[in-house]
C-alpha cells in the first residue's frame, strides 16, 4: 500500500503513521496537487472538505483533518511548485 499522507520527502514509516484515518484523502490531495486543475488553495479545501467527510462527526478525527489542513496550508507550497 501506498501511504500518501505527509510530504513526499518523509520518511515512509513517517507518511504510514499520518495516513491514518485520511490516506484517500491526501491521494486525492496528491493528485489534484500534480494535475494543477484547481488552484492550491481549492485543492487545500477540497482536501479539508473530504477528510471531514470521512471523519463523520468523530471529534478527534475533525481535529487531526484541521491539523492536517493546516499543515498542507503552511507548507503545501514547495510540494505544489514541484508539482507532488
Amino acid at each position: 500500500m501506498k501511504y500518501y499522507c505527509g510530504p513526499y520527502w518523509f520518511p515512509e514509516w513517517a507518511r504510514k503513521l499520518l495516513s491514518c484515518p485520511f490516506n484517500r484523502a491526501c491521494e486525492l490531495h496528491d493528485m489534484m496537487y500534480a494535475s494543477k486543475y484547481v488552484s492550491r488553495q481549492d485543492a487545500d479545501i477540497i482536501f479539508l472538505e473530504e477528510m471531514l467527510r470521512i471523519s463523520k462527526g468523530r471529534f478527534l478525527h475533525e481535529v487531526y483533518a484541521c491539523v492536517l489542513f493546516i499543515m498542507v496550508r503552511i507548507g503545501g507550497k514547495l510540494s505544489w511548485d514541484q508539482g507532488k
